[in-house]
């Protein structure tokens, strides 16, 4: 925001320029407004006060979505809430070329890190709550339960069917009252904390 106001300062009426300066100016901006738009922009289109408005207002919105999306990330991943640079700074300092911490390059990774670490900590909670439920409806698990005992084939069989009966609806009430949810969100948000600070 901060560049269009110089931008929109630099060309204002009450200024006095060369014609050459003026000339060299509105070619510099037409290729940047061109980049950003990602279509020709002509030299008189400058000259539009909407036009300088509308994309002051694009890059706000971009600007401020970008910020809430690395708070988000940083709350979540790092559990930080404040004292995170802004795109605008971000921005500022690199054009001013001084050495952060953190480059712009890095400031932007984080989003890309944090969707493909929120790929992966599901494909590991996923995993493990399946594989818990595997384990529990293993038919030698199940048998195994049930005991010895002197029982002859249909009665045996009777046995493991009223377990596996028994063990199903234990699964279905785990999964209708909202735990398993709460387990799967609960191993996902781990496997986040534990995958993006690596």
């Amino acid at each position: 925001m901060r560049i269009v106001g110089e931008l929109t300062s630099r060309f204002e009426v009450n200024r006095v320029h060369s014609a050459e300066d003026v000339t060299v100016d509105r070619e510099i901006l037409a290729r940047v407004f061109s980049f950003l738009l990602g279509k020709k922009v002509s030299q008189a289109d400058l000259s539009s006060a909407e036009l300088l408005k509308r994309l002051a207002d694009s890059l706000n919105t971009i600007f401020d979505m970008l910020n809430q999306l690395v708070s988000v990330i940083n709350t979540t991943f790092l559990g930080q809430r404040e004292g995170i640079e802004t795109i605008r700074q971000m921005i500022g300092f690199h054009l001013e070329g001084e050495n952060q911490l953190r480059s712009l390059e890095s400031y932007l990774g984080q989003i890309n890190k944090a969707f493909l670490t929120a790929q992966q900590a599901f494909k590991i909670a996923a995993e493990k709550k399946v594989r818990e439920i595997l384990v529990e409806l293993d038919p030698e698990r199940i048998a195994a339960s049930a005991g010895g005992g002197f029982k002859l084939g249909r009665l045996r069989k009777a046995d493991r069917f009223e377990l596996h009966v028994d063990k199903f609806k234990a699964f279905e009430n785990w999964f209708n009252s909202g735990r398993f949810m709460e387990e799967l969100l609960r191993e996902f948000e781990n496997n986040c904390q534990r995958l993006f600070l690596r």
